[in-house]
């Protein structure tokens, strides 16, 4: 009975370490192919940040021909702000490689760019509207336009970048909704704006919104708090820039005060050299590093 007992036993262990093993098998086998899943995901969507990235350097390229076909034909305010634009574009697309962005040609439109924002798993999170002027004076009505343009175009976000700013703005205001910003300082704000609006969207999708929760994120994207966070990041990256500009300038300063403590000690090395070999009537070794060149310069390492 014992033997009988214990081979059952053994049996019951045998199946269920074959079960065990199953298991171990199955599970594998599951991941791998959440693996091999999420790895097609991932090259799918490199596929298409590559094909857009392609699509908008082709467009690039053909406004660009389109240009210098044209010449002078439109003036060189127009000429400049086509350029402008294009280079908002391309700089959009190589920092947002991500997002739809596309420039407008429709003339009912004064937004000359769209920029819509998609997160990491390219989920839409909201359209932001660029317009660009290069003309020397500021003009409030600008503002009235795209105001219109971002209602029309239901836009979470509109940015009107400028070569003359409102007068006693530095480089960011706000007026009505719209922001003002410089040529410096825009790539700063496209990167607060866009994370603002993905923050929004994450916010929005796990709260299942509804209308009314749609209608306060809207409210809030439109609101006196968004508008200071975004000015606060704009302030720290420029805060940053500026103390980056100013340890290079000192840095420089550094190394132009060591380069000239530098040359005077070799000169006066060198002198001390010549006069001494001058009293050991050539007796004194010769020193390459110390001896003069054909042009009359100090040797540099290695040659004879």
């Amino acid at each position: 009975a014992l033997a009988l007992d214990l081979a059952d036993l053994r049996m019951r262990l045998a199946e269920q370490a074959q079960r065990a093993e199953e298991a171990i098998a199955r599970e594998a086998a599951l991941n791998k192919e959440k693996e091999d899943l999420e790895e097609a995901q991932e090259a799918q969507g490199e596929r298409i940040r590559d094909s857009l990235r392609k699509e908008r350097e082709r467009q690039i390229a053909d406004l660009r021909q389109a240009l210098a076909d044209a010449g002078g034909s439109d003036g060189p305010s127009q000429i400049q702000r086509e350029r402008l634009d294009l280079d908002i574009v391309a700089a959009l697309g190589r920092q947002f490689s991500g997002d739809r962005i596309k420039r407008v040609l429709d003339a009912r439109r004064t937004a000359d760019i769209q920029q819509r924002v998609r997160n990491g798993r390219l989920e839409d999170c909201g359209l932001i509207l660029w317009q660009t002027k290069s003309d020397p004076d500021w003009e409030p009505a600008w503002v009235e336009a795209l105001a219109a343009d971002q209602r029309a175009t239901a836009a979470a976000a509109a940015v009107l970048i400028c070569v003359a700013l409102p007068e006693g703005v530095e480089s960011l205001c706000r007026i009505d909704g719209v922001w003002v910003v410089n040529i410096q300082t825009w790539p700063v704000l496209a990167m607060a704006l866009r994370e603002q609006l993905i923050q929004v969207a994450g916010a929005r999708a796990a709260l299942r919104a509804t209308d009314e929760q749609v209608d306060l994120l809207y409210r809030y994207l439109a609101g006196d708090e968004f508008r200071l966070r975004v000015e606060a990041i704009v302030e720290t990256f420029e805060l940053m820039q500026s103390q980056i500009r100013r340890e290079r300038e000192v840095m420089e300063k550094h190394w132009a005060e060591r380069e000239k403590q530098t040359q005077r000690v070799i000169g006066n090395t060198a002198s001390m050299y010549g006069a001494l070999r001058a009293i050991a009537c050539g007796g004194l070794a010769a020193i390459p590093a110390l001896e003069l060149d054909e042009k009359g310069r100090l040797q540099e390492d290695g040659e004879v």
